[in-house]
């Protein structure tokens, strides 16, 4: 199974970033999946991202990135209780930016099928 969706944020003119788990947890919630990956772009030249707790962010600390994949189990994603997730505005202005969250990977299980086996399907005479 595959999901698509963009998500808009507010970005801030300084380094602190704004936060998009939030959306991301949203994202995991709609697409139904439950183990697999989530990729998260922002756009391109705008913005980068980076996974990290409030305080790691406003230090300074953590990986900037272009792109981020981390993986999910049982519809979460698998973070420490602790870390978030980030976009950081690299054009030092205030802006609006879009990110898209991919999420691919399995979902539940299928319905079993009804009482008798599955259904059989509908015959059509041949033509001679």
């Amino acid at each position: 199974m595959r999901f698509l969706k963009i998500y808009f944020v507010d970005l801030k003119p300084d380094s602190r970033g704004s936060n998009v788990v939030h959306d991301v947890r949203r994202a995991l919630k709609e697409s139904a999946i439950l183990k697999g990956l989530v990729t998260i772009l922002p756009p391109a030249g705008g913005a980068d991202i980076v996974v990290g707790s409030e305080g790691e962010i406003v230090e300074g600390k953590g990986s900037l990135s272009r792109s981020l994949t981390l993986p999910l189990d049982k519809g979460e994603l698998l973070l420490d209780s602790r870390q978030q997730i980030f976009l950081i505005n690299r054009t030092g202005t205030a802006s609006r930016c879009e990110f898209l969250v991919h999420v691919f990977g399995e979902g539940a299980e299928a319905k079993a099928a009804p009482r008798g086996g599955a259904p059989r399907p509908a015959q059509v005479p041949l033509r001679k």
